[in-house]
C-alpha cells in the first residue's frame, strides 16, 4: 500500500509541475500579445526602446533560470555517480578483506558479498518505489554478513583479520544508505 501511495503522490507532484508550467507559459504568452497590441498603439510615441530593454531584461532572467536548472541538475548527477563510486569502492574493500577470514567463513562471504554485488547493479529506469524488494534483498544479505562476522569474532580471537572485515562491512553498509539518499527525489510532497 505504502509502495502505491509513493507513486501517486510522485505522480500527482508532476502534474502539479506540468500544471504550473502550462499556467506560467500561458501568461508569459497572454502578456506578450497584451504587450504587442500595446506596442502597435503606442508605435509613434517611442516607447519602442522600453519594449527592446525589457525583452533583454526578460531574456536575460530566462537564461539565468535556465543556467540555475541546470546546475542543480548536474549537481544530482554528480552526487549519485559519487555515492555509485563509493559504494563500489566499498564492496571491493570488503570483498578484499573478506579474503582474509578463516577458511570457511572465507567462503560463504565471499559468495554473499558477490550477491549483494549483482543485486546493488540497480537496471535504469527503475523508481524509487520499484526498488524496495532489491533493498530489502541487500539488507538481508548485509544481516546475513554481520551475523556471520559476529559469530567469527565469538569463536576467532585474532581480531586484525575480523577488526578489518567488519570496518569494511560497516563501511558498506553506510554507503548503500548514501547511495538510497542520493537516489531519492528532492521534492517529495508539497
Amino acid at each position: 500500500m505504502e509502495v502505491f501511495l509513493g507513486g501517486v503522490v510522485e505522480q500527482s507532484v508532476q502534474l502539479f509541475f506540468l500544471v504550473i508550467f502550462f499556467t506560467g507559459a500561458a501568461i508569459v504568452f497572454l502578456a506578450s500579445e497584451f504587450g504587442w497590441r500595446l506596442g502597435i498603439r503606442t508605435k509613434g510615441h517611442g516607447a519602442s526602446g522600453n519594449i527592446s530593454a525589457l525583452e533583454q531584461s526578460l531574456l536575460g532572467l530566462l537564461a539565468l533560470i535556465i543556467g540555475f536548472i541546470f546546475l542543480m541538475a548536474l549537481m544530482r548527477f554528480e552526487a549519485r555517480r559519487e555515492a555509485v563510486l563509493n559504494e563500489a569502492n566499498a564492496i571491493g574493500t570488503t570483498a578484499l578483506r573478506a579474503r582474509l577470514l578463516p577458511a570457511p567463513h572465507r567462503e560463504e562471504a565471499l559468495k554473499l558479498l558477490r550477491e549483494y554485488a549483482q543485486i546493488r547493479i540497480i537496471p535504469a529506469g527503475k523508481s524509487f518505489a520499484e526498488l524496495s524488494a532489491i533493498v530489502d534483498r541487500s539488507n538481508h544479505i548485509q544481516e546475513a554478513l554481520w551475523q556471520q562476522v559476529k559469530a567469527l569474532s565469538a569463536k576467532d580471537n585474532s581480531m586484525v583479520p575480523t577488526g578489518v572485515f567488519i570496518l569494511a562491512l560497516n563501511e558498506m553498509i553506510d554507503n548503500q544508505g548514501k547511495r538510497l539518499s542520493a537516489l531519492r527525489p528532492i521534492f517529495r510532497t508539497l
